[in-house]
């Protein structure tokens, strides 16, 4: 699969990673050591894995994290 370079903000720090194209934000975030967002259900509907993105709450097992750059 496709590899891309992100730059996002995570708990107030700057970062840039190194992602698979259909990597989940969830996934990139434990495979970066943040182990916090938990995995329940798989399907945004449990909301064990919210996060704030922007100000606004959204469940990183459904988003892609090239989606969360910025």
């Amino acid at each position: 699969m496709p590899e891309v370079d992100i730059a996002l903000t995570v708990n107030g720090r700057a970062v840039k990673w190194h992602v698979e194209a259909g990597e989940t934000l969830l996934e990139a975030l434990h495979a970066h050591h943040l182990k916090g967002t938990k995995l329940i259900c798989g399907t945004g509907d449990c909301c064990g894995c919210c996060v704030l993105l922007n100000g606004n709450s959204i469940n990183a097992c459904c988003m892609l994290a090239a989606q969360a750059e910025g």
